[in-house]
């Protein structure tokens, strides 16, 4: 066990310790909470992080991310997110059709620039001024209007179920569900595959020096080259497999 004044940054004579909310405090405002969660037809999400009395009033506890998806499987009309500016946008994000309440207007941590309600060549000018600013930019859409962004930007991203065939040709990534959240998993695919392709270079390319240097210098019989090589490329194979590992959570 460690004693929290063994830890004390100096300066600071004693950490605070928050403690908890009298019950009789509590329970009558959980009480007023929920009924009126009830007449809003309202579900109440709270990250981790949160205090525990608000993680005892919620209907649901995790990460960001994980909270936007369950609340989209809820008929709830209006989601009352307990977390900071971004997570209630990554919900309104996921549950366009929802309304999205956050409790402290003041939370921060919001995400750095949101611009809304842009026509066509608004969304096209944007990402062109973002790119000339030297920022990759990728652009998500599904419309005959999301088609000159989609062709504009460094990746262009489809929703395909309901993508317009215009943005699906002009696109250079297609989502083949309509959920928002497929376009992490597909980036974060794309960065193992990017990782897989510079160690199987290594692999490659460096078994062929050490294989050529060794024949020049007459070190190496043709069968051990041979099987050195052909190795190799079983190696750059298997290593290749990797990436099927968690496929069935990263496919998009």
């Amino acid at each position: 066990m460690i004693d929290a004044a063994d830890i004390q940054p100096r300066g600071i004579e004693r950490l605070e310790v928050r403690k908890p909310m009298a019950r009789e405090r509590f329970e009558p405002l959980a009480r007023e909470i929920l009924a009126l969660k009830e007449k809003l037809n309202a579900v109440i999400l709270a990250h981790n992080y949160q205090v525990p009395e608000i993680q005892d009033v919620a209907d649901f506890t995790g990460d960001s991310l994980g909270l936007s998806q369950q609340a989209a499987k809820t008929s709830a009309d209006v989601i009352v997110f307990c977390g900071v500016h971004f997570m209630a946008e990554t919900a309104k994000i996921l549950n366009p059709d929802k309304i999205v309440v956050l409790p402290d207007k003041n939370a921060g941590c919001s995400l750095d620039d949101v611009r809304a309600e842009l026509k066509p060549e608004q969304k096209l000018a944007e990402i062109q001024a973002l790119s000339k600013g030297g920022r990759r930019v990728a652009m998500v859409g599904d419309g005959v209007n999301d088609a000159p962004s989609l062709a504009a930007a460094d990746v262009g991203v489809a929703m395909g179920a309901r993508g317009s065939d215009a943005a699906l040709e002009q696109a250079e990534v297609v989502l083949m569900h309509d959920r928002l959240e497929n376009f992490l998993a597909a980036f974060r695919l794309s960065q193992r595959a990017r990782r897989v392709i510079r160690q199987n270079l290594v692999i490659s390319l460096g078994t062929v020096a050490v294989l050529v240097c060794l024949a020049l210098l007459g070190r190496i019989p043709l069968t051990i080259g041979v099987v050195g090589h052909e190795g190799s490329t079983v190696v750059v194979v298997m290593n290749s497999l990797r990436l099927l590992v968690g496929s069935g959570r990263a496919r998009a």
